[in-house]
């Protein structure tokens, strides 16, 4: 080869490693480092407080006989409402109490589920779910208005700082009374809340 040559092939290579060294800074002097930093993440704590309020009702009684119709007071705590005994005798004959809950927490809520639980006795059969069920000739009934015919439904919300009026009414819907007392312990309804 002559010297010519391989001063032209060296000057090619100079060439090249010229351009790769100058494309190479460029590409140096025209990218960034950007950098995120999180310092600190607090989750501050909630406070979930769905409850009942109050200590005890007394039950609105409906009905036109006020013989043998009595109704017990219901005791209430945050989380239960305990009815005492209470006795219907006759078509028409209601027991209505008046129940509140409040959400005193900071996140909404909304009822996930309502569950009846049938009452037991002697020749007891039931029908029904949710926040209504009828048993011989007692309607066990959980409801936003005081007649009962409003049933309290899932996902009704209650948001962070309200309260709401449901009522629990027991009441003789059969359309003859019994010749011999019926007597049915364990009625119950549960509601769940969850957040909304």
């Amino acid at each position: 080869m002559s010297r010519n040559k391989k001063i032209r092939t060296a000057l090619i290579v100079v060439a090249v490693l010229m351009v790769g060294l100058t494309v190479a800074y460029a590409a140096t002097l025209l990218s960034s480092n950007l950098n995120i930093s999180v310092n600190k993440v607090t989750q501050q704590a909630i406070n979930w407080n769905v409850g009942f309020t109050g200590s005890s009702a007394t039950a609105a009684a409906g009905g036109s006989s006020a013989e043998g119709r009595s109704c017990g007071t219901a005791t209430i705590t945050p989380t239960t409402v305990t009815v005492a005994a209470t006795t219907l005798s006759k078509p028409q004959d209601s027991c209505t109490y008046t129940l509140n809950i409040a959400n005193s927490g900071d996140i909404n809520a909304k009822i996930k589920t309502i569950t009846a639980t049938n009452p037991t006795g002697t020749g007891v059969s039931c029908t029904g779910s949710g926040a209504q069920i009828v048993c011989g000739n007692i309607t066990y009934t959980l409801a936003t208005n005081s007649g009962g015919t409003t049933l309290l439904t899932t996902n009704t919300a209650l948001n962070a700082g309200a309260s709401t009026t449901v009522f629990l009414r027991a009441e003789f819907t059969g359309s003859t009374p019994s010749s011999s007392q019926v007597v049915q312990s364990g009625a119950a309804f549960s509601i769940v809340y969850e957040q909304n």
